[in-house]
């Protein structure tokens, strides 16, 4: 088992990052543009999936969207990256 596989099926997965309601900066909420790119991210219920990754033009800030919920990517290499 790859150390990805332990925190995958390990308790600390379950305490990510939690997602924020949406109150992005000023710039951000009008900003954002799709990068083509996504986030693994664990739910509450255990599921597995992945949240697209936005862009601010203005800050080059970056989140991941989920509904009206948004998660602020400050270290990428907190999280896995990969393709939509």
């Amino acid at each position: 088992m790859g150390l990805s596989d332990y925190f995958r099926e390990s308790a600390y997965a379950l305490h990510r990052s939690a997602l924020r309601k949406q109150r992005l900066p000023g710039c951000c909420q009008e900003k954002l543009s799709p990068t083509g790119r996504g986030v693994r991210f664990l739910t509450r219920g255990g599921c597995d999936t992945v949240l697209p990754l936005w862009k601010c033009r203005v800050c080059t800030r970056t989140y991941a969207m989920m509904e009206e919920r948004y998660l602020p990517i400050d270290n990428p290499l907190r999280f896995e990256i990969v393709e939509r």
